[in-house]
């Protein structure tokens, strides 16, 4: 589990070991005009620092890592500091002054090159939904909050989990995108308007044509159940007493799965794959778009 932790004594005195370690490396005026600062946290381990500063309702962000931080830490770090930023201004942008500095997980957040710095735009769709729609690192886990957002000739909440997946998975494999942009692209593809959803194959073909390089299962629960386990991340088609629904995941490598937007407004649904199927499928008939660990 990844955390925020705002500076305190108690935290100073707990994290005083990598203090020592990492607080030389940044430089004196890091922390100048925070409004708020303290620790990136991952499993009570701090794995660096972050400083949000604010000017007219803007914020603008600095982060520092250590060392060895994995990429995808560091991705899932900036992300919930962008997520907690939207939530604290509801912004029109949020800047980071930092050009050089970790620019592949910027880029992997939205953030692009604006001047000396670095910008990520808010799209008006995320100004416009509640922010419970959204989990602490951004990801949609309430399509049941998204009426008002159309797809095809339909909305959102009826017939938008095809590209609820698509918008998670891309984010996850550091490809970030506007939600609109995938709903609409995606929209382009789909049988009269998406009266009957999206198709499995046509959201394959979406993903790979970004660039994602992504597998598909045969359509049996036993070869959906193997690709998951050989997977990093993924989405998993299923039917239930509703019809037929597309949930992206995550695998957590302890036997357990994150699912997004599995059970409307769930945030940190972590449940073994077989388990998830057995309790909730009304056919045996499952696929998965996954991508290989």
């Amino acid at each position: 589990m990844r955390r925020m932790i705002c500076f305190s004594p108690a935290a100073e005195i707990r994290y005083s070991s990598f203090d020592q370690e990492n607080r030389l490396q940044i430089s004196d005026d890091f922390f100048a005009s925070a409004v708020q600062k303290g620790y990136f946290v991952k499993e009570d381990e701090p794995q660096g620092y972050y400083c949000i500063c604010e000017t007219n309702a803007v914020p603008k962000v600095r982060v520092y890592f250590k060392s060895d931080i994995s990429f995808e830490d560091a991705q899932r770090h900036v992300a919930c500091l962008s997520e907690t930023c939207i939530r604290m201004y509801h912004p029109v942008r949020i800047l980071c002054d930092d050009m050089h500095s970790y620019i592949h997980v910027w880029n992997a957040n939205g953030y692009y090159t604006k001047g000396n710095g670095l910008q990520k735009k808010m799209e008006p769709w995320r100004l416009q939904l509640k922010d419970s729609v959204f989990d602490e690192e951004g990801y949609i886990i309430d399509q049941g909050a998204m009426k008002e957002i159309p797809f095809g000739w339909f909305n959102t909440m009826d017939k938008g989990c095809g590209w609820i997946a698509a918008y998670n998975l891309l984010k996850m494999c550091g490809m970030e995108q506007e939600m609109q942009v995938t709903a609409e692209e995606m929209a382009r593809h789909i049988l009269l308007g998406g009266i009957a959803g999206q198709e499995l194959y046509t959201l394959w073909l979406y993903l790979k044509s970004k660039g994602l390089k992504c597998y598909v299962s045969l359509s049996f629960d036993a070869a959906a159940l193997a690709c998951m386990a050989d997977s990093r991340y993924g989405i998993l088609l299923y039917s239930h007493a509703h019809g037929a629904h597309y949930t992206a995941y995550r695998n957590l490598e302890d036997g357990q799965m994150q699912f997004y937007n599995a059970v409307y407004g769930r945030n940190n649904h972590c449940e073994n794959a077989q388990d998830f199927l057995k309790n909730r499928e009304l056919l045996p008939f499952s696929s998965v778009i996954y991508v290989k660990k």
